[in-house]
């Protein structure tokens, strides 16, 4: 996804710290402040299941006498 010395935005990728089933983890500079951070990108398949449970999940949280559960 990203290369060893790439910029996205204010941060400089450093290395890869790993992947796991929701996204990758890489250790950046933030060369504004000039410290270490590590910069989480999920992947494309996690973004597409967050959008969907999003509408469920805000009509679980509805609580009216006038929602039948």
């Amino acid at each position: 996804m990203f290369l060893k010395g790439q910029k996205v935005g204010k941060y400089e990728i450093l290395r890869s710290l790993g992947s796991g089933g929701f996204g990758s983890v890489f250790l950046a500079k933030d060369t504004w402040l000039n410290i270490k951070v590590a910069v989480k990108v999920p992947h494309k398949q996690s973004l597409e299941l967050f959008k969907l449970l999003k509408e469920p999940r805000l009509q679980a949280a509805l609580n009216h006498p006038n929602i039948v559960r």
